[in-house]
């Protein structure tokens, strides 16, 4: 973690002292703002198991989503049979907005060689974006999509739960009337900072082409959410006969981290005067290593994007 912190350090005193290290240079200087349009790729959500999946011996108490224990029979007059249910959720995707996949973009060039139609300049970018995204899924005893569930039948005493009573069944106890839901969430901020070479051909002095490419450097801030929720019927043998149940469990994350990656793009611009023109280009960005995200869920960033400026030369 720290030598990441160094490399960002060096990495932000190098972009920002670029341009004072060239000054010297007798060439001019191009400073630009726009919109960026990416294509990021799904979140994906993590699968998660519901409280006590799996638990089916008496002796591993509390048992299933129920969460049955032997004291919850310590009222009850006579032996009877019960079922717990069990639930696994396999996890998801969920696609970014188009609203979100827009962010600004601020560039910062100088033209360091000049030969003909053909020029270099080192240029610099820097954009944002905000986004989320969100999942929902729900299951019951006619709908399980999207989930592992099966119940197991045991007999209840006065004070104790006995062994299983039957074999694994698949779904949800009809006689329980369980339903389950989930709800998914992922917040990120992402910053992207740049620093590249781009080379210019210029067939017309109304117009320019170019290609760039060097490293990058993102910085992500994620906030992520999980949320389980499961109702059922309780039966008992003695009054209240049957009741209604739930729980709810909310769990959340959030992570921040550097990722080093490289871009390559390639465009035009069409120059109105000397000094204003607009440019646009197509863009991929690819990112080094893991994705970012917590262990609720990740986003893989690396995709195309296209970018529109409008450029101020002086």
């Amino acid at each position: 973690m720290l030598k990441s912190k160094k490399m960002c350090l060096y990495f932000m005193i190098m972009l920002v002292s670029f341009p004072m290290v060239l000054s010297a240079e007798e060439q001019f200087w191009r400073i630009s703002a726009g919109a960026v349009y990416r294509g990021f790729d799904d979140v994906e959500f993590s699968g998660f198991q519901f409280r006590n999946f799996g638990q089916i011996d008496p002796a591993e108490q509390p048992l299933g989503i129920q969460g049955y224990t032997d004291s919850s029979f310590d009222n009850i007059a006579r032996p009877f049979i019960f079922s717990v249910d069990h639930a696994r959720y396999h996890g998801g995707e969920a696609s970014i907005d188009s609203s979100d996949s827009w962010g600004p973009v601020i560039s910062l060039e100088r033209t360091v060689l000049r030969e003909e139609d053909f020029s270099l300049a080192i240029a610099a970018n820097i954009q944002y974006f905000s986004f989320n995204a969100n999942k929902s899924a729900r299951a019951d005893r006619h709908d399980t999509e999207g989930f592992e569930v099966f119940n197991y039948r045991y007999q209840a005493i006065p004070g104790a739960i006995a062994p299983v009573y039957s074999d694994r069944q698949s779904g949800f106890a009809s006689r329980n009337n369980t339903s389950i839901s989930v709800r998914n969430e992922f917040d990120m901020d992402l910053y992207v900072f740049d620093i590249g070479l781009k080379g210019y051909y210029t067939p017309h002095h109304m117009v320019d082409l170019f290609v760039a490419a060097g490293p990058s450097l993102n910085y992500t801030d994620i906030e992520t959410s999980q949320t389980q929720t499961a109702s059922w019927t309780e039966h008992s043998p003695t009054p209240p006969f049957e009741r209604r149940n739930s729980y709810r469990k909310h769990q959340s994350e959030d992570d921040t981290d550097w990722i080093f990656g490289a871009y390559f793009s390639l465009g035009g611009r069409l120059n109105f005067t000397r000094h204003i023109g607009l440019s646009v280009q197509a863009r991929y960005d690819e990112a080094f290593g893991s994705d970012p995200g917590t262990s609720q869920a990740s986003l893989d960033f690396s995709g195309f994007s296209g970018v529109l400026k409008l450029d101020y030369r002086f």
